[in-house]
């Protein structure tokens, strides 16, 4: 097995059994991170998959697909919680990583219009076990050059886009 793929084996294993609910927060929504919207007639966009990751999901739920910024998996809407890609399986949220490399648990803004945890509604607090599992798999991700460089990729993305709504607020 490379590199690659034993340090994803260990942070997926990281995530195995554990969610960011004491439950299985698809109950509270009817699944709607795994499904296309009902008012949106495109499909479901997909999560994308760290290099290599593809090798440890060998499922038919799932169609794979190229595009410009690497690998998607895209969900049919039931699949085996142990054949998740990382993304899926931290969902919704993201780490963001400070210039000194300090991990916080952020929820993603991509998730607001998915996912009631991502709204921090009542009853949505997440486990401290999550918590701290996603922060250890990322850490274990970190080691490989090419995952540490997608991982600042989303966060500078998130952050930008935390920084882009809170300048929007302002302006009201």
């Amino acid at each position: 097995m490379s590199d690659k793929l034993s340090l994803l084996k260990k942070a997926h294993e990281l995530l195995d059994d554990v969610t960011p609910l004491k439950f299985n927060c698809g109950e509270l929504c009817g699944a709607k991170c795994c499904k296309k919207s009902s008012t949106d007639s495109t499909e479901n966009p997909g999560m994308l998959l760290f290099p290599q990751e593809e090798l440890l999901i060998n499922d038919d739920s799932f169609t794979i697909k190229e595009s410009s910024d690497g690998k998607i998996l895209i969900c049919n809407g039931t699949c085996k919680r142990s054949l998740r890609p990382f993304s899926c399986r931290i969902f919704p949220f993201y780490v963001s990583i400070s210039q000194d490399e300090k991990l916080t648990l952020k929820c993603d803004p991509r998730a607001f219009n998915t996912c009631p945890v991502s709204l921090k509604k009542k009853g949505t607090r997440h486990s401290v076990y999550f918590h701290r599992n996603v922060i250890r798999a990322v850490r274990i991700l970190m080691q490989d050059e090419d995952f540490k460089r997608e991982l600042i990729k989303t966060s500078d993305f998130c952050d930008g886009l935390y920084s882009f709504y809170r300048k929007m607020l302002q302006e009201r």
